[in-house]
């Protein structure tokens, strides 16, 4: 699924999650991109608006800005996919600052009625794959309701936004890669520390002998949040944004939006997940290419 090949079953163990909610501003795209490096967490603070439901994601007002989007070819774990690398501006937006939780997805389900379709990739009994018993309230290991939702497939996370839209009035919707990708950096790019409380940035991090004591997802907003506020942009879950999936940068959009077909069988995942087996997917550039 990743690429043009099957990705290895360590890196897709039940990581299907999303963030999926995208709030995009009324406010004007400035005539000139200002720079997020000196933005203060106070003044984001200020700008985070409140929850438009009791159950719906609160969210944070990103400003706009401009930032590097992909990863250079000497970044540990790189992936050819992630170049050219290229500068890309980004209008103000708002973005949940955790990742959508099992109460809040529950929340849409109980209104709705609504089946996802999603599966989980786990272990059953004996055996290790995609598991049609395996579901978002059933993903074969224990959650609370502020866990991150999983096993929920792109059209499962389209639904959910339509809904918090129908819901709310506002303009509720996924992610483009390049939203996601520069929510993920905040203002600066290096690697994402929200996956610990204290965890130098260097080229031979490893954040997998951590000895948190986390085996599997751990609940929203467990560790530190970036410089924009949010939390688990990298690790936990990952997270599904609207672009279809592109084996490369080459003729990408430069403002922001989402790179998307009017047909297309394969969309974009971000940020790494608990499951990965390496290194490579706990970056801000990491992507991977599912067709559920």
């Amino acid at each position: 699924m990743a690429f043009n090949q099957r990705t290895s079953v360590e890196e897709l163990v039940a990581m299907t999650a999303k963030r999926s909610v995208m709030r995009q501003s009324k406010a004007d795209v400035p005539d000139e991109i200002v720079s997020t490096q000196n933005t203060s967490q106070d003044q984001l603070e200020k700008e985070r608006p409140a929850q438009d439901c009791t159950t719906c994601p609160r969210m944070v007002t990103l400003p706009a800005g401009s930032f590097v989007m992909g990863s250079p070819e000497d970044e540990a774990g790189r992936q050819w996919s992630e170049g050219p690398q290229r500068r890309v501006s980004v209008a103000s937006f708002s973005s949940p600052e955790t990742e959508v939780t099992v109460a809040q997805f529950a929340d849409f389900v109980v209104d709705t009625g609504y089946i996802a379709a999603g599966e989980c990739l786990g272990l059953e009994s004996v055996r290790f794959g995609y598991s049609a018993n395996l579901k978002w309230n059933n993903p074969g290991f224990t959650q609370s309701d502020q866990h991150p939702a999983v096993c929920l497939i792109w059209e499962d996370a389209k639904a959910y936004v339509t809904w918090l839209a129908d819901k709310t009035g506002k303009h509720y919707r996924l992610p483009s890669e390049a939203e996601w990708e520069y929510a993920a950096r905040a203002g600066a790019n290096v690697v994402d520390k929200t996956f610990k409380t204290s965890m130098a940035v260097a080229p031979d991090l490893d954040v997998y002998n951590c000895a948190d004591s986390v085996v599997r997802t751990t609940k929203v907003g467990s560790y530190k949040p970036n410089a924009f506020g949010l939390y688990d942009m990298v690790g936990n879950v990952w997270e599904w944004g609207e672009d279809c999936w592109h084996y490369n940068y080459l003729g990408a959009p430069s403002k922001g939006r989402a790179w998307s077909e009017k047909k297309c069988t394969l969309h974009v995942q971000r940020g790494g997940g608990w499951g990965d087996s390496k290194l490579g997917g706990a970056r801000p550039a990491s992507r991977v290419a599912l067709d559920r």
